[in-house]
């Protein structure tokens, strides 16, 4: 699933953005947490604010996958808020 990201991935030539979405691809992958992660993680992940969006991005694309995989994935459904 974690290599899943480049199929996604809008970005072809931009490595500094390609890269913030791969980090929120992954972030949402190997975590648990709420549709929207915490900004100071965010932050903490990126450094730069001009990759935000394209963390978010690469986040949010990872939670539609998952969230499209349905029960039958392997993975734990994920708790409603």
């Amino acid at each position: 699933m974690t290599h899943a990201w480049k199929d996604h991935c809008p970005f072809t030539d931009e490595c500094a953005r390609r890269e913030a979405f791969r980090n929120g691809w992954q972030r949402r992958t190997r975590t648990d947490e709420p549709i929207t992660p915490k900004m100071d993680v965010v932050s903490e992940q990126i450094g730069d604010s001009a990759l935000v969006s394209d963390w978010m991005q690469g986040y949010l694309a990872a939670d539609q996958v998952l969230s499209s995989s349905g029960p039958t994935s392997d993975r734990p459904l994920r708790p409603l808020l």
